[in-house]
This record gives C-alpha cells, sequence and structure tokens, in this order.
C-alpha cells in the first residue's frame, strides 16, 4: 500500500512540473513579438480583426454585458448589423474589467488585449497534454503537449497582438474533447462532465465560427463508433444525450431573447441551437426506443419540440446561408472557379490553415 501511495505521489509531482513547464514555454514563444505590439509607448496589434475585437471588447467594458451588434460605420450612415460571435468579446471584457477593477482606460485596455492570446491560447498545450493522458501514458502525453506548443500554425494564433477568436476556438475546442473524454469514462463524476462539456460548447459557440465544424466531426465520429463499437451504443447515446440537452438549455437566452444582440439574433448561433436540439430529439428518440429512458422524458422533448417550432424563426436559416454565400462563395469558390484552382484541395489547404485547433487534435 504504501509503494502504491508512493507511486501515486511520484505521479502527482510530475503532473505538477509539467504544469510548470508546458503553458510558460508555449507564452514565451508566443510572446516573441512583444516589441514589435509594445513600441514607444503604445500598442499595435496583428492585424485588421484584432483592431474590430478590440472596438467591440472596449464597448463591452463600459456597457457590460452589452456587444456592438449593429456599427454605424458600416455602410455609413445607415450602419449595419454585426453577427461577430459576442461571447469572445464579453469574455475578454470580463477578463480586463477583473484584472483592473473596472478601471481600465483605453490604453490598459489595448494592453491587457494584446497579451491574452499569449496568456491563454498557451493553454492549449496543456489541455492537449491532458486530452492524450487519457488516450495514452504520460510520456505520449508529454510529447503531444511539447509538439503543440511547438507547432507554428498554435504559435501564428495565439501570438502577442493577435486579439483575435481563433485562438480560443482552438482552446475550446480541446477542452470540449477533454470533458467529453472525462463524460465517456465511468466515473461518479460523469454527469458533470458532460454538462460542462455542453458549457464548453456554449462558450464555442457563442465566441467562435468554427465550432459548427467541431460538432460535424464529432458526428461523424459517432457514426463511425456507432457501426464499430456496438457495445457502447447505449452509453454514447446517453452520453451525447445529457451533453446536446445541456448546451440546448444554456442557448436559450441567446437565441430567444434580445440581451445581447438588441439589433437581432445570429444567424449563425440561432442555426447551431437548432441543430443540438434536433439531434438532442435523435438522440432521445434512440434512447426511447432502447428504453434508456422513461417515456414521460421523450413526452417532455416532443413538447419542447412543438413549442420551439411555433417560436423559432426558421428564416434565420435563410440569412445564415446568404452569409456564408456572400462571405465564402464570393471569396474561396469564386477565386477558385476563376484561377481554375481544384476545389477540393483548396478546400483542405483552408481546412488545415483555419481550423488549426480541432485537427491537431484529430
Amino acid at each position: 500500500m504504501s509503494k502504491i501511495n508512493a507511486e501515486s505521489s511520484s505521479n502527482q509531482g510530475q503532473r505538477s512540473l509539467v504544469w510548470l513547464i508546458l503553458w510558460p514555454l508555449a507564452v514565451l514563444l508566443r510572446m516573441s513579438n512583444t516589441f514589435g505590439v509594445f513600441v514607444d509607448g503604445q500598442v499595435f496589434l496583428y492585424a485588421t480583426d484584432p483592431y474590430y475585437h478590440l472596438r467591440r471588447i472596449i464597448l463591452a467594458f463600459n456597457n457590460f454585458p452589452h456587444v456592438l451588434d449593429k456599427d454605424i460605420y458600416l455602410n455609413f450612415p445607415n450602419g449595419a448589423p454585426t453577427h461577430w460571435p459576442f461571447g469572445f468579446d464579453i469574455i475578454m471584457a470580463a477578463i480586463i474589467s477583473l484584472l483592473t477593477l473596472g478601471q481600465a482606460d483605453s490604453w490598459w485596455i489595448e494592453a491587457i488585449g494584446a497579451l491574452l492570446p499569449a496568456l491563454i491560447g498557451g493553454l492549449l498545450p496543456l489541455v492537449i497534454y491532458l486530452v492524450a493522458l487519457d488516450l495514452s501514458d504520460q510520456f505520449t502525453a508529454l510529447i503531444a503537449g511539447i509538439l503543440s506548443a511547438l507547432l507554428p500554425m498554435t504559435i501564428h494564433y495565439a501570438q502577442i497582438g493577435n486579439l483575435d477568436h481563433h485562438f480560443l476556438a482552438a482552446l475550446c475546442q480541446g477542452l470540449f474533447w477533454l470533458t467529453y473524454l472525462r463524460a465517456s469514462q465511468k466515473q461518479e463524476k460523469s454527469n458533470l462532465w458532460a454538462i460542462l462539456a455542453g458549457l464548453v460548447l456554449l462558450i464555442g459557440f457563442t465566441s467562435t465560427t468554427e465550432f459548427p465544424f467541431v460538432i460535424l466531426i464529432h458526428c461523424i465520429y459517432l457514426f463511425v463508433v456507432w457501426f464499430t463499437f456496438e457495445k457502447r451504443r447505449d452509453e454514447l447515446i446517453l452520453i451525447n444525450l445529457k451533453i446536446f440537452l445541456s448546451v440546448t438549455v444554456f442557448l436559450l437566452p441567446c437565441v430567444f431573447t434580445r440581451y445581447f444582440e438588441p439589433n437581432g439574433v445570429s444567424p449563425l448561433i440561432a442555426c447551431s441551437w437548432l441543430g443540438c436540439f434536433a439531434f438532442s430529439i435523435f438522440l432521445s428518440a434512440l434512447a426511447t426506443g432502447k428504453k434508456l429512458v422513461p417515456y414521460s422524458f421523450s413526452a417532455i422533448i416532443i413538447v419542447l419540440a412543438i413549442i420551439f417550432t411555433m417560436v423559432f424563426d426558421f428564416s434565420l436559416i435563410g440569412k445564415l446561408l446568404a452569409e456564408f454565400e456572400i462571405s465564402q462563395g464570393n471569396t474561396v469558390i469564386a477565386r477558385l472557379i476563376k484561377e481554375n484552382d481544384p476545389i477540393i484541395f483548396a478546400g483542405l489547404n483552408a481546412l488545415l490553415y483555419w481550423q488549426s485547433g480541432f485537427l491537431l487534435l484529430v
């Protein structure tokens, strides 16, 4: 017994050492351009998108928790709605407010905002270490964490001054897989991990534009596992039912109220909620057919489906498709057609470039 306790203490010590190494290593690599961001007492962010996020963060800081969702400077003087993910700006504004006790001026907001990508994005190697530790041994997990800290793509998105939502997207993707793995393990707190996975999905959907891709990959994974691991089908149904019901409930205020977006609900967030709810209905039907849940549970789901069908604005689906056509069709697809490039390979290149977080985990 004493030998087991000694080995356990040794493992805990090794884990503590990893916590001490991975995060500082990742942060240092992402702070390499510090003197290019802080110049003569001024703060220079990485590109145009970070500056627009900074504008929204300053407004969220001064009007917390409300974020600019209609910009009068777009299509001036009439203005135009901006359906950027509001969660990212609210989270950044909340962190800055906590660090400065709500007393920051514009310079401090810029300075802290420039540092946050490296400080928060530097946590990704640690998350990947924990994911790999659940899947393999500690040595493999350590190598995975170090490699993720050294990958140029992860450094690029989380470098100092790159105040864009992509670094948070990668971190949320890693956290989702970590919480999903923990929920899949037969532990006493598996229900808590499932709810936490739903909370991570909430942050991902409201803070990034990448999370529909994450759910797509997750559903493909479930489809493969369904046919390859027959013994775990019931367990998979219940775990994912808990996760998707959780995020469906968490997203309700974002979809059916105008608290965060007074000028209109984001089509991407609304359609993400609709997809999660539809998947929850599908899983509840499977669970009912296998007698994993009582019939009363399915009856409640059916009643909720009828109610939400009556109040949900289905025109948001068309708006999402129109936004996608404008933002993606006129850039990637149109360019490929004009330049006669192969769409499949160029699409894969774009996917590898933008969706760095989840592809790294896959």
